[in-house]
């Protein structure tokens, strides 16, 4: 659970849930639209113009904007079958507030019974995959 806090200030809530890079073909054609679709975020929280809304106003957020990201982004920085890099595009941005990432204990229960077939590399279970509420640097925040 996370618990903000602001004063009369616009929070902008972007939500999705990315295609599951898996169940396609050699082509890796879900894979490579989970990256891009996580792109998008990575994209629009740093204002990039080739993004425009239905009025025609082209760039994403504005710089200083308070933003909190949330949903399954079905992209796991060790394990799985996405795109490498594609999480990091969010994780690594330096606007996005990573001091606590929330976790869940479905994932800690999926790395028991999964046994060998759960990475080594995932050092915390209940972090796989990362379904991610996320805030900005400018959005304070508590989760827990």
């Amino acid at each position: 659970m996370c618990q903000f806090w602001w004063t009369a200030k616009t929070v902008h809530v972007l939500v999705s849930h990315p295609t599951p890079p898996v169940f396609d073909g050699p082509e890796n054609r879900n894979g490579l639209r989970n990256f891009d679709e996580i792109r998008f975020w990575a994209d629009y929280i740093n204002g990039a113009d080739y993004i425009y809304d239905d009025q025609g106003s082209f760039g994403g957020l504005a710089a200083g904007s308070r933003f909190v990201i949330m949903g399954d982004q079905n992209s796991d920085p060790f394990d799985g079958d996405s795109v490498p890099g594609a999480i990091q595009q969010l994780l690594d941005d330096p606007l996005v507030n990573t001091a606590v990432t929330p976790g869940a204990e479905g994932g800690t229960d999926a790395a028991q019974r999964q046994g060998s077939n759960t990475s080594p590399t995932s050092a915390i279970p209940s972090l796989t995959p990362p379904t991610l509420a996320k805030p900005s640097l400018a959005a304070p925040a508590t989760c827990g």
